[in-house]
């Protein structure tokens, strides 16, 4: 200090002032060497190089608000539009995110360099994102697209878009980054918005093309299956029905591909490929809801043997419930009396009853069955009980002749 004070020439003092900083930073005290670059600035307050070794050491020691103060000393220095990009990156940093997006749109206003313009449109996009702001995000964003359309741009403006709730507008974004970047679960997720939108014929066009140029079998089996069930909302039965086919192609042995199918030629009053369909989704997984649709199949068309081998397999079903069951023997005992199968019937039956299905048209059926086989005595146990539950003539009648 003393040896500064004597000298009386100001650049004299700023170069010794300078020289003892260079000495503090060989010898380790950076805070001794902020201390002299100051004091030097003080003397030369537009020294540019010296305003960016301070900016420098102050970041190095966190001192977050002077990096701040000469960061923005030295865009006031220099007006150059890279020295303000660092600015505004501090003041990302500091989660001070609208200040950080008026000085990345000051960098892009700024310049000609298309690279830099891009980055700090990208930036700003970001910055606004931070700030809730995402109808500003997306027009930065979109800015940048148009400077730089690659993969990380128009997939920071799709997802902008769609917190903004753009959807309509994120459609054109995800067929250029299709473009750009080709992606299966983008090419869904178009197509999902294609539906959605009211364009239904660009939504399958998407699909189609997913179904033989998805990169996995999953991907192939899932457009089918998108496919299909967009082909049926469009009212076209035929080609809903073609897209299932597809399905069961790629995956033969689902269930739920056979079953699409099934319902697509019932609608088109096709019975019998419907049944052939329903039967072979039947083997690959048998449940309650597929017999089901069997036995009404096998029933419309007049097989009742049919109908009766589904409700069969109905009552050996796992997951089937005892109430659904009880139904199934109640079921197939009428059809096996329709039959002239007696024997079967009453076996049927009793089946049922021990299920819990106690009802008076099971007990009927029943003692009638009995009755027809000449087993008095047990028909009339159950004419018995028919009669306390609901007397009629017709009831009456077949207990005294039993």
């Amino acid at each position: 200090r003393r040896v500064t004070a004597l000298l009386g020439n100001a650049g004299q003092r700023v170069r010794l002032l300078d020289a003892l900083a260079r000495i503090s930073q060989q010898r380790g005290d950076a805070a001794q060497a902020r201390q002299h670059f100051e004091q030097a600035m003080v003397l030369d307050p537009r020294n540019v190089v010296r305003t960016r070794t301070l900016l420098q050491e102050a970041q190095r020691a966190g001192a977050r608000d002077a990096a701040e103060r000469w960061s923005r000393h030295l865009v006031d220095l220099t007006h150059s539009a890279s020295d303000r990009e660092y600015l505004a990156n501090l003041l990302y940093a500091r989660q001070r995110y609208n200040e950080a997006a008026e000085e990345y749109l000051k960098v892009a206003t700024a310049t000609q360099d298309r690279r830099l313009r891009h980055s700090a449109y990208l930036a700003m996009g970001n910055a606004l994102a931070a700030a809730k702001r995402p109808d500003g995000a997306v027009r930065a964003f979109a800015d940048a697209a148009r400077l730089k359309p690659d993969r990380r741009t128009l997939e920071a403006l799709l997802n902008a878009q769609q917190v903004s709730g753009q959807h309509a507008e994120s459609i054109g974004t995800l067929g250029q980054l299709l473009r750009v970047s080709p992606s299966d679960e983008r090419r869904q997720q178009l197509a999902q918005l294609l539906e959605a939108h009211g364009r239904p014929a660009e939504a399958a066009r998407e699909l189609k093309h997913l179904t033989s140029n998805g990169s996995t079998l999953a991907t192939r089996r899932g457009a089918w299956r998108q496919l299909g069930y967009l082909q049926e909302r469009m009212g076209d039965l035929r080609a809903a029905r073609a897209a299932y086919a597809g399905w069961i192609e790629v995956a033969p042995r689902d269930p739920q591909a056979h079953r699409a199918a099934a319902e697509m030629s019932l609608k088109l009053g096709e019975s019998r490929d419907a049944a052939r369909r329903f039967e072979s989704a039947a083997q690959l997984a048998p449940s309650v809801e597929i017999l089901r649709r069997l036995v009404d199949v096998h029933t419309e068309l007049g097989d009742l043997t049919r109908a009766t081998e589904a409700w069969s397999r109905m009552t050996g079903l796992r997951e089937a419930t005892a109430e659904q069951r009880a139904e199934a023997f109640e079921r197939l005992a009428n059809l096996h009396a329709a039959s002239g199968q007696p024997i079967e019937s009453i076996m049927a039956f009793r089946a049922a009853i021990e299920l819990g299905r106690d009802t008076s048209a099971t007990r009927k059926g029943l003692a009638y069955a009995l009755f027809g086989q000449s087993r008095w005595e047990e028909a009339l146990v159950q004419f018995d009980a028919l009669a306390a539950r609901e007397p009629s003539a017709d009831v009456a009648l077949h207990r005294s002749r039993s």
